[in-house]
């Protein structure tokens, strides 16, 4: 964790896991602590076990709905169209790590509803640069942050205020491209697991 910053939260993990090399009394004492569990001699002539469910059927369910979760969430990905790496959804938790470098730069303008008043939007105004970095690749940040610019701008006097982008990407080392649709206001769509069909497609 210290030598490997960027790697994240990878080292604590491990340290967690490395607990099971405990001695097993270490894990008895750990386990009396826990309300579902009862103690119970040692070697149960019944059994066989030191410690027994006290509601084996619930807990058998909570490890169903746990194994499940643990399969569905990391293969979503694959419920939506396009490149992965580029549009991002179903990535997160779906341990495809370490396999895409990806930098953008982003321009945000906001517009009235009549479109007579224009602004040029300073990003460093309201976020920091690591901020900037990580919403200028995914679009769910960059559909935050635009909802962020409308009512920061509506408090400042614009009226149902409009919020566009011009966002350039570079994948895995290739030539910075258009990532999403400019000419879409971004403020009036809404954040959902559907496809964001205003990130322009992936084309190799």
């Amino acid at each position: 964790a210290i030598f490997f910053p960027g790697i994240g939260m990878f080292p604590y993990v491990m340290i967690v896991c490395s607990t099971i090399f405990f001695s097993a009394r270490f894990h008895q004492r750990l386990l009396s602590c826990l309300p579902l569990y009862t103690r119970l001699p040692d070697h149960h002539p019944a059994t066989g076990q030191a410690y027994q469910y006290r509601f084996h059927s619930v807990m058998q369910m909570m490890l169903i709905v746990y194994a499940s979760v643990q399969l569905i969430i990391p293969i979503r990905f694959m419920l939506y169209p396009g490149h992965l790496f580029w549009h991002e959804e179903g990535y997160r938790f779906s341990w495809r790590v370490m396999l895409m470098e990806k930098s953008g730069a982003t321009f945000f303008t906001v517009k009235d509803k009549t479109h007579q008043v224009v602004q040029q939007v300073n990003n460093a105004e309201f976020l920091t640069p690591l901020q900037e970095k990580m919403m200028s690749t995914q679009p769910d940040l960059i559909l935050k942050y635009a909802h962020y610019l409308a009512n920061q701008f509506a408090q400042r006097g614009i009226a149902q205020p409009e919020v566009y982008a011009e966002v350039y990407v570079a994948l895995n080392g290739q030539r910075s491209r258009l990532f999403i649709d400019s000419t879409v206001n971004l403020a009036a769509q809404s954040l959902s697991w559907r496809h964001y069909n205003w990130v322009l497609p992936y084309k190799e």
